[in-house]
């Protein structure tokens, strides 16, 4: 999508939607309560949702992992929001499901799987010398999209399908044989299944709704008996202690490790908000994930 043909109030929404995240990533300038409302009122739109998402992989990409407390507290409550006006989590099939479901707020709420195992503040308790890592994974795990078996069934399903086209077409790429193309897909279904069983468990997720998720994919992909029993021993075997928790409401002073200049298409966003130019960098670095303007 080329930025020039955008209408001017979604290019000044394009820029508040990264200025809030800057202000929250630094943890200084206070973010207030009419950007906060603004935010929020955005985030009902699929198109500002796909570009909240494409905003914080420019920092996971740039290296930028570590937040202050008031970051933290500050991105911690964008993506609750984000989760919670994400739709589309039905699915009446696993082979239906390009036609019933929302493909892109799906692949966005993954995203945010991996955005909170990457982002993190420091812990300090006050009686220890040593801090530990906070990821935002423990301050979002109980969000009700988790629980949602619907929601896991979509996920898993468009990663397998993302993974096994990818595949296929280096396969053809390189004029692989496809002899083998099914031991193939059922080695990438094993290896999917079995990263999405830790992830649930993760997220708090119960072991016989993880069981329930293996025995759906196994009637669609038709597994082998031993790579289900070797999956359900997996779960059977996570522990309690295996599962992130959080820490509690107590800050540590935290140096945000930045890499200077890596995120220059965003950072010169900020002073352009209101000018007709706005933020070009971020369209034209999310082009590609962005396809259109869709509530």
């Amino acid at each position: 999508m080329e930025f020039d043909k955008l209408p001017l109030d979604t290019r000044e929404n394009l820029g508040l939607i990264a200025i809030i995240i800057h202000k929250a990533w630094q943890g200084e300038d206070p973010i207030s309560e009419q950007e906060i409302e603004e935010f929020n009122k955005l985030m009902d739109e699929k198109f500002f949702r796909n570009i909240f998402v494409a905003c914080l992989q420019q920092y996971r990409l740039a290296g930028q992992f570590t937040l202050n407390f008031a970051g933290f507290e500050h991105i911690k409550n964008m993506l609750c929001c984000f989760l919670e006006k994400v739709r589309g989590i039905k699915i009446s099939s696993l082979i239906h499901f390009t036609k019933c479901f929302d493909q892109k707020d799906t692949v966005n709420a993954y995203k945010t799987i991996i955005l909170s195992q990457t982002f993190w503040r420091n812990f300090v308790l006050p009686t220890e010398k040593e801090s530990e890592k906070v990821y935002l994974q423990s301050e979002i795990k109980d969000l009700r999209i988790w629980k949602n078996l619907e929601f896991w069934q979509a996920a898993i399903f468009v990663s397998l399908y993302k993974e096994l086209l990818f595949k296929n077409s280096v396969r053809e790429h390189i004029n692989e044989q496809k002899n083998d193309s099914a031991e193939n897909q059922n080695l990438i279904v094993t290896g999917q299944l079995m990263s999405f069983v830790h992830m649930m468990h993760d997220f708090g997720i119960d072991k016989k709704f993880i069981q329930t998720i293996i025995k759906q994919f196994n009637q669609y992909y038709n597994l082998e008996e031993k790579i289900i029993k070797e999956l359900e021993n997996i779960t059977e075997n996570l522990t309690e202690k295996d599962v992130v928790k959080s820490p509690g409401i107590t800050d540590s002073k935290v140096n945000n490790t930045s890499k200077k200049g890596k995120l220059d298409s965003i950072k010169n966003l900020f002073n352009k908000k209101n000018t007709s130019n706005g933020p070009r960098s971020i369209i034209e670095t999310q082009s590609k994930l962005v396809e259109g303007k869709t509530k």
